[in-house]
């Protein structure tokens, strides 16, 4: 993951691997990034969790569209927003990225970004 520090906000890039799942990597990263418990537990009610993706976007929908493997249509951009953020999932790239960034913060151009490190 990379992040730029752009206008004080940070936005964060992830490469997704050939077998990750874009809807699992979407939410993984949202709760790190938001500090938010993915179920909850012992310490964590409902009400601190994160909500279900699907009610912002199909997830079966997002993996198939974005897959991360050979199958993936080149130039797919899904841009949707999710628990405080802005999340886009781009396949422009010969590594398909998802991009984390405060909703408060207008979009950038997927290939702008670093995905580096």
């Amino acid at each position: 993951m990379s992040e730029d520090d752009l206008s004080g906000q940070s936005v964060s890039v992830y490469e997704l691997a050939t077998d990750e799942s874009p809807s699992q990597q979407v939410i993984e990263l949202v709760g790190e990034k938001s500090e938010t418990a993915l179920v909850p537990d012992a310490n964590t009610g409902p009400e601190q969790t994160l909500p279900p993706l699907h009610s912002v976007v199909d997830p079966d929908a997002l993996d198939a569209l974005v897959g991360s493997g050979a199958d993936s249509p080149t130039g797919t951009r899904v841009e949707f927003f999710y628990h405080g953020y802005t999340v886009t999932v781009c396949t422009d790239r010969p590594t398909p990225i998802i991009r984390l960034q405060p909703q408060s913060r207008p979009t950038e151009p997927c290939r702008s970004a670093s995905a580096s490190d």
